[in-house]
């Protein structure tokens, strides 16, 4: 017994390693049958199109990675004494070892096209021909990954700038947190920023457009600022632009210094310390980095500090005359210069017309009358709330897009609803009546048309509370409040409807298959036979149901209501 199980043992051991032998001899004749079907496709130089080549090649790395277990080793039994480079001859071999038997013509094509048209081909190259698949559909989840993070970064921003402007109060409080955000370090690294993106250096006089302006500020989580801080600060950009073209020193299709603006932003900060403000003001005229100024340089710089002061001083901007304006602002940067200049030549402590930071401080800490002259006091911007009117004229030519394609899509969910109802009453009434009620693979499956619903949608109203000060910008136009609350009432009136049509298609579905039931039970008359009765349970379910619909409807009432005394 002992020897009979040996010797089975061993027949089986044998019968299984012929059976491997056997499969695998026919798997190699299927791969060389593939193979030459490959290098007949490949004979015609019409078909080594991008899409059949990677076909090809993804055919190669599955062969690759089944015979040499990875793609790093397949690669370096391929290099030629290891430099980093694939021979023709070793990119023979490989193909040949892994039974991909080509045309030595057509190999010696695709050989050519991959190292185009050299003797040989880059180790990195031959990788990226093998992974160029696998890069792709790693690209393409990345590219859904990234606009995914984009919408949801867009949908945070809109929901905290509609929050920011939902009322005067809050408004206020967004104004005073941007303009407790412009600290020294705040405006420096930004400063940074701006010469980064527009690839300048101080060196170099740049001017900044509007558009670049805007373009500039396209990430504000860069620059750490919110959605609404971007608008207060293209406001600000808005206001030194202004008051420059104002003064005759300005042209839009320039732009204003980045120097001038950074002043600007200064003067509008709650730096308290006048030495740091004072600091900021040398840093931007600094333009060769020796953080020393020449007297004309220090002449533009109480110049263009005397001009935008108006920028932060409220109370100087009631002059209308832009000619006298201009010559007040020059006439006060001329005499401030002038008491620095004195006092600097007379102290002794300047040589050569070289001023550094402590000369020029030292001067005007001992002329207070100056200092006070260049620096305005500490107020609150209050004026970046309002909407200018481009931007009012912006917001309603979107508003009108918005519009025009909510009522589209309403339109379109309508006529779906409607074919829906009509489809499934059809396919209730044209299908054989069951054999019973519980026969119900027997019945015609509807399937509800898909409706576009979203809880982010009810977030989409336009900006009008935000903006109090546009209905009084421009005259004549209907209530914001009145316009906002018919615009959510009926955007909320037409999804609630389109989903109320869907839920009563799916449940009378089962309804009108119930009726039909009904009339068979009860139509012994005109079969001449006796009038059975209906059964209660059929009357109790459509009473439940439309007792259900009731319900919902009541409760959807309830808080269409609530929404609208809430907004």
């Amino acid at each position: 017994e002992e020897a009979n199980r040996k010797r089975n043992d061993s027949l089986n051991k044998a019968l299984a390693k012929a059976q491997l032998a056997k499969d695998h001899a026919a798997h190699k004749l299927e791969e060389l049958r593939v193979g030459e079907e490959w290098s007949e496709l490949l004979k015609n130089s019409v078909n080594r199109d991008k899409e059949k080549m990677g076909e090809f090649w993804e055919e190669v790395k599955k062969r690759l990675l089944k015979r040499f277990g990875s793609l790093g080793q397949a690669v370096r039994s391929a290099e030629t004494a290891g430099d980093g480079i694939v021979s023709f001859l070793k990119f023979s071999d490989l193909l040949r070892a892994v039974n991909m038997p080509l045309n030595q013509i057509v190999l010696r094509a695709i050989f050519d096209k991959a190292a185009l048209g050299e003797r040989t081909m880059p180790v990195d190259v031959f990788k990226a021909l093998l992974m160029d698949k696998t890069i792709r559909a790693m690209r393409f989840v990345m590219e859904g990954w990234n606009g995914k993070q984009a919408r949801v970064k867009a949908h945070v921003r809109t929901f905290l700038r509609h929050l920011a402007e939902s009322d005067e109060a809050n408004r206020n409080q967004a104004i005073d947190r941007f303009q407790r955000k412009l600290t020294v370090p705040f405006i420096k690294g930004f400063w940074k920023t701006i010469l980064k993106r527009l690839g300048k250096s101080r060196s170099q006089p740049v001017m900044m457009s509007r558009d670049a302006f805007a373009e500039m500020l396209e990430n504000p989580e860069d620059l750490r600022l919110q959605a609404h801080e971007v608008i207060y600060m293209t406001r600000v950009y808005d206001r030194v632009s202004a008051q420059k073209m104002s003064l005759g020193i300005f042209h839009p299709s320039l732009g204003i210094s980045v120097g001038h603006f950074i002043v600007g932003l200064t003067m509008v900060s709650p730096v308290s310390k006048p030495r740091e403000k004072m600091a900021l003001f040398f840093e931007a005229f600094d333009n060769d980095y020796d953080k020393c100024l020449l007297y004309h340089e220090i002449h533009e710089m109480c110049r263009c500090v005397c001009a935008l002061r108006p920028v932060a001083e409220e109370s100087s901007r009631s002059a209308r005359d832009e000619t006298f304006q201009a010559e007040l602002s020059a006439q006060e940067g001329q005499r401030t210069y002038e008491c620095l200049r004195w006092y600097l030549q007379r102290s002794g402590k300047v040589e050569g017309g070289v001023v550094n930071f402590p000369e020029l401080w030292s001067a005007l800490h001992v002329q207070p009358e100056v200092l006070h002259a260049l620096l305005p006091g500490l107020v609150r911007i209050r004026w970046v709330a309002q909407v200018l009117e481009y931007e009012w004229e912006a917001e309603q030519a979107a508003e009108e897009v918005a519009k025009a394609k909510a009522a589209e899509e309403a339109a379109k969910a309508s006529a779906n609803t409607s074919s829906f109802k009509k489809t499934a009453r059809q396919s209730v009434a044209g299908e054989p009546r069951p054999a019973s009620r519980d026969t119900v693979a027997s019945r015609e499956t509807v399937t509800p048309p898909m409706v576009k619903y979203s809880s982010q949608s009810i977030l989409n109203f336009r900006r009008t509370r935000a903006s109090p000060m546009a209905a009084v910008l421009v005259a004549g136009k209907p209530s914001v409040n009145d316009e906002f609350k018919t615009s959510v009432t009926e955007r909320f009136r037409l999804q609630l409807k389109g989903l109320a049509d869907i839920r009563l298609a799916e449940l009378t579905t089962g309804l009108w298959v119930a009726d039909q039931v009904i009339e068979d039970l009860t139509g012994g008359d005109a079969l001449g036979g006796e009038r059975r009765p209906v059964r209660p349970g059929a009357l109790c379910f459509v009473a439940a149901v439309v007792f259900c619909c009731c319900c919902c409807w009541c409760c959807c009432c309830c808080w269409l209501l609530l929404i609208v005394v809430d907004c």
